[in-house]
């Protein structure tokens, strides 16, 4: 492989990449547009240009028509997500309760499981405070815990949100694994990491 090849391989390896660094800045400013999109492009090729990454061995399988529908699920969310915050500050103010909810992490390939982890916290209300490798657990910080409807129903929203990160960019292994995700009993809201699971904490969000 002459050099000149090599070189267009690795840019093309890098698209990937730079296409993800603009839809989270796109995320990030909470507006779509050219202008935005145009400056979020800019901002990731000169990440990816300045900080070049090495090649990793990686299970990552980039599916278009999926992320798309990953993206469109994640918009709808952070709006649903902001609208239910602000109804718990309005109503409850000071009083609005929050707890910590352990949910299953059905991957264990590091990009995946990081991308999880972000999207989960890029909307307001909910947030990773802990990821347990070892037991493939997510521990959320939610906001708006009332009862334990409100935690499965949080639980299921984290689940989703997983389970279109692993058919947007899992492995095969990984997406022929989402059949058998069953959420554990075990698997429920913790007053924090390490302590005993039961209903939600309570604890106040001022």
């Amino acid at each position: 492989m002459t050099m000149t090849r090599k070189v267009r391989r690795h840019a093309w390896l890098r698209l990937p990449l730079i296409l993800w660094l603009t839809v989270v800045w796109v995320l990030l400013w909470g507006t779509l547009d050219v202008a935005t999109a145009f400056a979020g492009l800019l901002v990731a090729v000169a990440v990816v240009t300045t900080f070049p990454m090495p090649a990793i061995a990686t299970r990552l399988r980039v599916r278009p028509l999926r992320l798309l529908h990953l993206l469109g699920w994640l918009l709808a969310d952070l709006v649903t997500s902001a609208l239910q915050v602000s109804w718990e500050s309005i109503r409850y103010g000071p009083r609005t309760k929050a707890g910590i909810i352990a949910v299953p992490v059905p991957s264990d390939i590091d990009h995946v499981v990081v991308a999880a982890a972000n999207l989960i916290s890029l909307g307001p209300g909910k947030f990773v405070l802990q990821i347990d490798r070892s037991q493939q657990v997510f521990y959320v910080y939610a906001v708006g815990l009332r009862d334990g409807a409100h935690a499965d129903r949080v639980r299921r929203e984290v689940l989703e949100l997983q389970r279109l990160v692993v058919l947007a960019i899992g492995s095969d292994e990984d997406v022929r694994a989402l059949d058998h995700l069953v959420p554990p009993k075990s698997a429920a809201t913790a007053g924090a990491p390490g302590e005993q699971a039961g209903g939600p904490t309570g604890r106040e969000d001022g």
